[in-house]
């Protein structure tokens, strides 16, 4: 790759600056001190890799006669095949715009492809280094590029040494990163340590399955106790209830015991005194029946009398009506005492 066009826009001395046509041999720009020629080499620098930071303190190559800060490359591959390269004003290193030879705009990895991966350090110390590059050797020990240094003594064709380490780290990455998760051998250890945790845990399943045992034989042991209890509950829930049932018994037999102990106590028992005992009971069965049917007829009699007045049959008898409660005539009324024995009183 070489390059075949300069254009500048706006970079330090330098405004609207264009440079066509570079020869494909040897370039050689010719000027007087301060006539720009670092400047142009710091162009090249900023188009291909970005503008100084503002805090490291470099020259940025502010335009001084106006412009817009930055410019173009046209860069020619082997092939023939022209890729125009601009870097303007934007952002901390500036805004890169890559076009393809047929002129459509390209993605920023071409630009990184077309340099074949050269960082700027080694650019800037192999390549495109200037007197203070010269007066500072400890910039050709950096590890970049003595790598790239290293590679070119070995033959080592275009791939350079940091590229090949940079490749083995990424594939290193890929298998394992310390504390990674996604790279191969991390998930696998990560496998590993879930079978062995799982190992682990069936490892004491033979300890689980002889506790649940006993915890089994223990329950049935419980189980046992309870129906036994339960069986002791229901026997005594069945005697009480037969105490309650036959409570109501058990207080007239008490009630019975008491009334034979008020009677008076005898000591002879007349002959036949059963038999008798039984007669009399008839008797005063019979003087009931012959009381209710007396009450009845009482009852029925005084239902008639209350309908007739006793003035009006005097008065048509030619007699005055005379108050019962000054006749002498007695009433009478019936009484049945607890001996079930009656007899008329006077009221």
């Amino acid at each position: 790759m070489r390059i075949t066009e300069i254009a500048i826009d706006g970079f330090g001395i330098f405004y609207d600056f264009p440079i066509r046509d570079l020869d494909p041999g040897i370039t050689v720009f010719e000027g007087r001190n301060e006539a720009g020629k670092t400047t142009l080499m710091a162009f090249i620098r900023a188009v291909l890799f970005g503008f100084e930071d503002r805090r490291s303190g470099n020259n940025r190559y502010e335009p001084v006669h106006g412009g817009r800060h930055g410019g173009a490359l046209v860069l020619m591959t082997e092939e023939g095949k022209g890729y125009r390269v601009e870097r303007t004003e934007g952002g901390a290193h500036g805004r890169l715009t890559v076009y393809d030879p047929d002129g459509s705009r390209a993605d920023e990895a071409l630009l990184q492809r077309l340099l074949y991966g050269t960082s700027k350090a080694f650019y800037q110390n192999v390549f495109a280094f200037g007197i203070s590059e010269l007066q500072r050797l400890d910039t050709l020990q950096a590890a970049e590029v003595s790598s790239h240094i290293y590679t070119v003594g070995m033959g080592a064709g275009l791939t350079p040494l940091a590229t090949v380490i940079a490749t083995l780290k990424g594939e290193q990455g890929q298998l394992f990163k310390p504390g990674g998760k996604k790279p191969t051998i991390n998930a696998l250890l990560h496998q590993l340590e879930e079978t062995q945790q799982t190992i682990r845990g069936l490892q004491t399943l033979p300890d689980e399955y002889y506790t649940i045992c006993e915890q089994l034989t223990a329950a049935d042991r419980e189980i046992k106790q309870f129906q036994e209890q339960l069986e002791d509950a229901k026997r005594k829930v069945e005697w009480l209830e037969a105490l309650v049932r036959a409570r109501p018994n058990w207080e007239e037999l008490t009630l019975v015991h008491q009334e034979l102990k008020d009677l008076p106590r005898i000591d002879t028992f007349p002959e036949g005194g059963v038999e008798r005992l039984e007669q009399v009971e008839r008797d005063l069965a019979s003087l009931d029946t012959r009381l209710d049917r007396t009450r009845r007829a009482l009852r029925e009699a005084e239902e008639r009398g209350a309908g007739l007045r006793p003035d009006l049959v005097l008065e048509h008898c030619g007699r005055s009506p005379v108050s019962l409660s000054d006749s002498p005539v007695a009433s009478w009324r019936f009484e049945t005492p607890s001996s079930k024995a009656w007899k008329p009183t006077r009221s």
